[in-house]
């Protein structure tokens, strides 16, 4: 990346002495790895505006999540086993649509 390069050329420049680096340049160079993902990231809020309203794209779909009353009672009882659930957790389940 243009971050490595700058940085090896730096860390020469520097090891001969750093007379001839051009702090200004690299100034310059280190405001636009800044301002980059600022912007991007700007640019990117807008693209989202204008697909959620202009083309009234539907972009985030809520869907509840609950567990039943049965279920919720268990996680009080003392001897429930949290290992068990954690086991559950961990595995991945196919939902079909």
């Amino acid at each position: 990346s243009s971050q490595a390069i700058i940085g090896a050329v730096l860390g020469l420049a520097i090891a001969k002495g750093a007379r001839g680096v051009r702090f200004r340049v690299l100034g310059r160079i280190a405001s636009g790895w800044i301002t980059a993902p600022i912007i991007a990231g700007i640019l990117s809020l807008v693209a989202l505006f204008f697909a959620q309203n202009l083309f009234e794209q539907q972009v985030v779909q809520k869907e509840p999540q609950s567990a039943p009353v049965h279920t919720m009672q268990n996680f009080h009882q003392p001897d429930f086993d949290l290992n068990a659930v954690i086991s559950v957790a961990e595995n991945q389940f196919r939902i079909s649509a």
